[in-house]
């Protein structure tokens, strides 16, 4: 690990320097606090050991300093401060420090120190990617990598609103695929998820790069057309419908599923102020995708607002 060290007292200097090269570390020492800051600042490194005091600028101001900036990653702050002296040590902790080196400096205690700073941003590291998988687990689904229901709605509605305040129009198409139940039946759950994978695949190399999709429910998928409506919109429905014709999964022993969709599209001319307007338009699409299905599969029914 490469950590930081703010030391001008040679014999210290000497002795951290020695002791964390010999654990396998990378040691940057700087003479003063603004050097310090831009080596922090550069994001080069998230564990310090500042002397305390330096007689620039003072430490005290180094780790203010560092408290107040938005690193994206926290940095792990340890003060050298003079064994004994209790006031120093709450002086170096209520500045911002996370832990504090007792002087003349012990060796095993300085292991002991920077081995427990390495494990705090190791956890926060792994907290900080657990975060990011929920955050990202609760916008997209985990087989497809689309939009979720909840986040394609609000992200649906969104658009719906944009479409109301500049008169515009608007499509919701639902797709939903044929005979998949039959699919699972036949092939087995694992090779209805890549049917699934390879619908979602399918439908988003057939739209617009500013059409959002998103998984509804199941074998259920909805895209929003902002600005489209009629027969455009039907027409981006048949690309995606012919797209997926085209979609080719292996089932093993050379066999391969034959996949087909279902869409049905309900479009406004324009936008009003209708608060309940989109689950009168996801109706719409699902009531015209139950037409689809009725007439046989493999088409696109329309309805008009």
């Amino acid at each position: 690990m490469r950590i930081l060290v703010l030391c001008q007292d040679i014999a210290d200097y000497s002795i951290i320097k020695q002791v964390l090269e010999h654990n396998g570390h990378e040691v940057v020492v700087v003479d003063n606090t603004e050097i310090a800051w831009d080596f922090l600042d550069g994001g080069q490194t998230r564990l310090a050991i500042l002397d305390w005091p330096v007689k620039d600028r003072g430490t005290k101001g180094l780790i203010e300093r560092i408290r107040s900036a938005k690193f994206a990653s926290s940095t792990y702050i340890i003060v050298i401060a003079n064994k004994g002296q209790d006031s120093e040590i709450a002086a170096v902790m209520k500045a911002g420090a996370n832990d504090y080196l007792p002087r003349p400096i012990s060796p095993q205690e300085l292991k002991v120190r920077v081995g427990l700073g390495e494990r705090i941003l190791a956890l926060e590291q792994d907290l900080s990617k657990t975060r990011d998988e929920f955050e990202h687990h609760g916008v997209y689904d985990g087989l497809t990598g689309l939009m979720n229901s909840r986040a394609f709605y609000k992200y649906a509605h969104g658009e719906l609103e944009r479409a109301r305040r500049i008169s515009s129009s608007i499509s919701l198409i639902a797709i939903d695929i044929d005979n998949f139940k039959a699919i699972n039946k036949q092939y087995g759950r694992n090779i209805g998820d890549e049917v699934i994978k390879a619908v979602a695949e399918s439908i988003c190399e057939k739209n617009r790069p500013y059409d959002e999709v998103g998984r509804w429910s199941g074998d259920e998928f909805m895209v929003i057309l902002p600005g489209v409506v009629g027969n455009d919109a039907e027409k981006i429905a048949e690309r995606i419908l012919n797209g997926v014709r085209t979609v080719d999964v292996a089932a093993g022993e050379g066999q391969h599923v034959d996949v087909q969709v279902s869409a049905g599209i309900a479009s406004v001319y324009r936008v009003s102020a209708s608060i309940e307007l989109l689950d009168l338009l996801i109706q719409q699409a699902d009531e015209a995708l139950s037409r689809a299905k009725r007439a046989g599969g493999n088409q696109v029914q329309v309805t008009l607002s």
